[in-house]
C-alpha cells in the first residue's frame, strides 16, 4: 500500500482534499470516487517533499514519543498520527514515511526521505536513537530542544525590533533634512555661502555627497556582503578563518560564544540522555553549534576521547568552549552524572544570554537615541544659524 494525495471535488462540487491509500493511482481514484470524491489530481506520496517547521517537527516528535512509550509500534502510531485532527498538513510526509517503514526502512532514512526539512543533526539522533532502542525517551527529548530552539530565536527577534525601529526611523530623518530640509535652506538663504557658519558648510557639503553617492554606497555595501557571501559558500579555509574569528569580534564573539556553549551544552544533555555515546554526542554536538570551525575541532578532538582521552580535555582544547565548561563536565565525569552537569551547564548559559542580551540592549538603545539626536541637532543648529545671521543683518 501506498499513499497518494489527491485533490477534486464531492458530488455537491465543493472542493475536497486529503491522502488515500492505495496499490495505485487507479485503485486511489477507484477508492475515492467510491467514498463521493471525485479527483482531479493524484500524486505518489514519494514524489512530495514537504516542508515542515520547527513547530510541526516538534509536534510530530512529540506525539511520537507518547505513542511508542504507551506501547504502540511504530508503524501503527504513524497510522494514528496521520488521523489525528491536530497534525494539519504534513499527513503526506508522515504517510510517505509510514510506506518506507512498511517497505523495510530505518525512520532516519524514511524522514530523510519525506522531508528536506528534517536536519541532519536530527537524523543523527533519531539514527542513534533507533540503535539504543530509545526512540521514545529520545523523540521527547528532540522536541524539547526543538522547542528551546524556537523560544531562543524568538528572543532575539523580538530582542532587535526596538532598535530596528529606532535604528529606521533615524535614517528616514536624516534622509529629509539632507535631502529636503537643508537644500531649502540654501535657497533661503542665497548666494551667501562664504558667510555661513562652519557648521551649516560642513553639513550642505555632507547633505551633497549623500544625495550624490548615498545610493551607490549602497550598493557597494551591498556587493560587498554578496562577495563575502559568494566567498563563505565557495572558499573552505577562508569560511574556516571566518567563523574562528567571529569569537574574537568585541561585544559581538562575547554572545557567540555564549550561545554557542548554550547550544553545545543542551545538545549534550539531551543526546546523553537518551543513552547516545559520549563521543558521538560530543561530534553532533559540535555540529548543532552552527559553527563549521567548531565542528571541525570536535571532530578532531573526539578522536582523543576515542583513544582514552577525558572529554573535559578534549572540550578544554576547543578555546569557545574552554573557559567554565569542563569544570562541569569534570564532575559529571567524577559522579557519572554527565547528562545533568550538562543541563546544569545549559540553564547557565541560558541566564548568561539572557544577562547579555538586556544589557546590550541597555546600551544600545540610549547609543542609538543620543546618536540620532546629537544628528537631529546639528541639523537644527546648521538651518537655523544662518537664518538667525540673516535675521540679524536685514535688522541691522
Amino acid at each position: 500500500m501506498k499513499t497518494y494525495q489527491y485533490k477534486g471535488y464531492s458530488s455537491s462540487g465543493s472542493p475536497q482534499k486529503g491522502i488515500v491509500e492505495a496499490d495505485s493511482i487507479k485503485e486511489a481514484r477507484r477508492s475515492l470516487v467510491a467514498k463521493g470524491i471525485f479527483p482531479e489530481k493524484i500524486i505518489d506520496g514519494k514524489n512530495i517533499k514537504s516542508r515542515l517547521n520547527t513547530t510541526a517537527r516538534s509536534t510530530i516528535y512529540r506525539e511520537l514519543s507518547t505513542l511508542l512509550k504507551a506501547g504502540i509500534p511504530l508503524a501503527k502510531a504513524l497510522d494514528m498520527l496521520i488521523d489525528s485532527p491536530d497534525i494539519g498538513n504534513v499527513r503526506i510526509t508522515l504517510g510517505h514515511v509510514r510506506d518506507q517503514i512498511k517497505d523495510g526502512s530505518n525512520l532516519a532514512t524514511a524522514f530523510a526521505k519525506a522531508s528536506n526539512s528534517v536536519k541532519p543533526f536530527e537524523l543523527a539522533v533519531i539514527e542513534s536513537a533507533e540503535e539504543t532502542g530509545s526512540l521514545d525517551l529520545m523523540f521527547n527529548n528532540l522536541a524539547e530542544f526543538l522547542e528551546e530552539k524556537d523560544v531562543l530565536q524568538d528572543k532575539v527577534k523580538m530582542a532587535m525590533i526596538y532598535p530596528s525601529i529606532i535604528m529606521f526611523v533615524g535614517v528616514c530623518v536624516a534622509i529629509i533634512m539632507l535631502v529636503f530640509l537643508l537644500p531649502k535652506t540654501a535657497e533661503i538663504i542665497g548666494d551667501t555661502t562664504q558667510d555661513l557658519p562652519a557648521i551649516t558648510k560642513f553639513m550642505m557639503n555632507f547633505g551633497k555627497f549623500v544625495t550624490q553617492w548615498g545610493l551607490p554606497f549602497l550598493v557597494l555595501i551591498a556587493g560587498g556582503i554578496f562577495f563575502l557571501r559568494q566567498k563563505l559558500k565557495s572558499n573552505q579555509q577562508f569560511k574556516l578563518k571566518y567563523e574562528r574569528n567571529k569569537f574574537k569580534v568585541p561585544i559581538v564573539g562575547k554572545g557567540t560564544t555564549i550561545l554557542t556553549n548554550l547550544r553545545f551544552s543542551s545538545t549534550m544533555s539531551m543526546l546523553l540522555s537518551g543513552g547516545v555515546s559520549v563521543l558521538t554526542a560530543f561530534k553532533l554536538s559540535g555540529k548543532v553549534t552552527g559553527n563549521q570551525w567548531l565542528t571541525l575541532m570536535s571532530e578532531q578532538q573526539a578522536l582523543n576521547v576515542e583513544h582514552g582521552g577525558k572529554l573535559s580535555d578534549a572540550v578544554r582544547s576547543i578555546a569557545p568552549l574552554a573557559e567554565n565548561l569542563p569544570s562541569w563536565i569534570q564532575v559529571g565525569e567524577a559522579t557519572g552524572e554527565l547528562p545533568q552537569m550538562f543541563k546544569s551547564a545549559s540553564e547557565r548559559y541560558s541566564r548568561k544570554w539572557d544577562k547579555y542580551i538586556s544589557r546590550l540592549l541597555n546600551l544600545l538603545e540610549p547609543v542609538l537615541i543620543l546618536t540620532i539626536g546629537a544628528f537631529v541637532l546639528l541639523i537644527v543648529l546648521a538651518v537655523l544659524l544662518p537664518i538667525l545671521s540673516l535675521t540679524k543683518s536685514i535688522g541691522a
